[in-house]
């Protein structure tokens, strides 16, 4: 092939030759031009380090009621914070993503308080993919976040409420958010967790259906309909298709973006069958408090299976010492 130079063409089709290479082809040239260095303008923040990701932000919700219709004031009692795992696009089993299930790894930050007035101002980790969530006493989702958001270490961040329109601002108010007396709240865990944790069907739900729930819907009898034993079925479990696809959880349909918001209660624990009928009593099966909160965390964080992206995961490789590996509460 012959090589590229520089020409300089006319109107009528004429042309000079203005520089040729004889080692490089001259493709797609740029010009240049000697200009004055720019000025150095200082940082607005300190510089990164490597404990930034340690470090923490804070975010104060005015009131947590706006933008949430058809929740009464009083009834959201704690907020949530969760995070979404960023995608590691080398891992193996990444094209499971397109599923019908929710792709994303999920993590349990911990809780705070909410005011009386619907406030809350409180610290979240640095650069993680953030959501919050409404709660109420039972540590049920009343409402979500569709998306999610990041934060810079000491950034300070505050919203109107929940869902709030994106246009909204603060309207002229002399009260002062209740939060705001009281220093900033630190993150704490839910009732059964020690601190900060991955989500995963495995080791928070599976073994309350060993407990309370195998020793009726083993598959055996048809007329019980559920099939809850722990056993590899394509890419998740027996027990995990058979109660996801009950038809007794609401949850969103993953693998997909553009999520919009939606109003209070139409997905997630309180919008589900199997958080109610277990809280009004079914046979013998009686959850601990600790045992709830791991199963309405499981289904507000819209039911994944994966706790992490480490491991392999198809169901060939059943025997390798890595097979589908536990999920570990820090990445």
């Amino acid at each position: 092939m012959k090589p590229y130079a520089l020409y300089l063409l006319d109107a009528w089709g004429n042309r000079t030759e203005l520089y040729r290479d004889p080692d490089i082809s001259c493709f797609l040239p740029l010009p240049l031009r000697p200009r004055r260095k720019p000025m150095d303008i200082a940082a607005v923040r300190p510089e990164s380090t490597a404990d930034d990701t340690k470090q923490m932000a804070s975010v104060l919700i005015q009131d947590v009621y706006q933008g949430m219709t058809g929740i009464e004031r009083g009834r959201v009692k704690y907020v949530r914070v969760m995070g979404a795992l960023e995608w590691p696009w080398d891992e193996v089993g990444i094209s499971w993503s397109l599923g019908v299930y929710d792709p994303h790894r999920k993590r349990v930050y911990g809780i705070v308080k909410v005011h009386e007035d619907g406030s809350a101002y409180f610290t979240v980790p640095a650069g993680e993919n953030l959501f919050f969530q409404a709660l109420d006493e039972n540590f049920m989702a009343l409402q979500e976040m569709a998306s999610f958001i990041n934060m810079m270490p000491k950034e300070q961040r505050a919203c109107i409420g929940c869902h709030e329109n994106r246009s909204k601002t603060p309207g002229r108010s002399s009260i002062r958010p209740m939060a705001m007396d009281y220093p900033v709240q630190v993150l704490m865990p839910q009732p059964g967790d020690a601190g900060p944790r991955m989500v995963d069907f495995t080791t928070d739900v599976q073994p309350i259906l060993d407990k309370h729930c195998v020793s009726c819907h083993d598959g055996r009898d048809p007329d019980n309909g559920l099939n809850l034993v722990n056993i590899p079925n394509g890419k998740y479990s027996r027990s995990y298709d058979s109660l996801v696809g009950s038809g007794f959880i609401c949850y969103r349909g993953g693998g997909k973006a553009g999520i919009e918001s939606v109003p209070p209660l139409t997905h997630g624990s309180r919008a589900s069958k199997l958080p109610a009928m277990l809280l009004k009593g079914h046979h013998t099966a009686k959850l601990s408090r600790e045992e709830m909160v791991k199963l309405v965390t499981w289904i507000d964080a819209n039911v994944p299976y994966y706790g992490t992206y480490r491991g392999n995961r198809n169901i060939e490789d059943k025997d390798h010492p890595n097979y589908r590996a536990l999920p570990v509460a820090l990445k």
